[in-house]
């Protein structure tokens, strides 16, 4: 989990929510050009990784994530317009063949146990393994226990796209020089901005 900054929420959407005084997020249906802007200005500052899982997302393969839920029945349904409240997350419904991850997993679960991306440790919570797994980096940290659980972060299906991307660094022919070289540029944004996918296995392991 990558820790995501987050920037101004877009002008559209500031101006959405004052013309609209007591609003929903099921509001935004009705001005999809604020909800498409909204989704954009979220997937930026999150360089266009799933807020979870980090794998690259785009418009077309994410959701806009509450980290508090949203319902109106649940404490936390004045925050479903908080800007804060909001991150793009990957958008893979699970079927025979795909996993339950991530936000769709998570559904409208929330505890103070779960570890946000806000926070700027988050990514301290995790340790990763040359196969692609994850696990706490303190087997005693209940909060990285659950949060690995809840999002289903070391489902199978990951464990092996993190191993995908870990592998060209375990070539045996290179050397630290070159490994150091590859993790630079691996961890550097992308000219289009985006960066590219489980930042944070490749952060931690080399």
């Amino acid at each position: 989990m990558k820790h995501i900054v987050k920037h101004a929420e877009p002008h559209a959407f500031s101006a959405w929510k004052s013309s609209r005084p007591g609003a929903v997020y099921n509001d935004l249906k009705h001005a999809p050009d604020v909800k498409a802007d909204l989704k954009r200005s979220l997937l930026s500052e999150q360089g266009c990784l799933c807020c979870y899982c980090e794998r690259t997302i785009s418009e077309g393969t994410s959701h806009i994530e509450h980290f508090k839920p949203k319902d109106s029945h649940q404490p936390y349904a004045g925050l479903q317009l908080d800007y804060g409240n909001l991150h793009a997350c990957c958008n893979l419904e699970p079927t025979s063949t795909t996993p339950n991850i991530c936000g769709v997993k998570k559904g409208n679960v929330y505890s103070p146990s779960l570890i946000s991306p806000l926070e700027v440790d988050c990514a301290s919570h995790f340790a990763y393994g040359y196969d692609g797994s994850i696990r706490p980096s303190d087997a005693h940290d209940t909060r990285a226990v659950y949060t690995i659980s809840l999002l289903g972060l070391n489902d199978a299906f990951l464990q092996a796209l993190r191993k995908s991307a870990i592998e060209p660094f375990l070539d045996d022919t290179l050397t630290a020089e070159e490994i150091e070289t590859m993790k630079e540029d691996y961890l550097s944004p992308n000219p289009d901005g985006t960066l590219n996918s489980f930042y944070s296995t490749i952060a931690s392991l080399f």
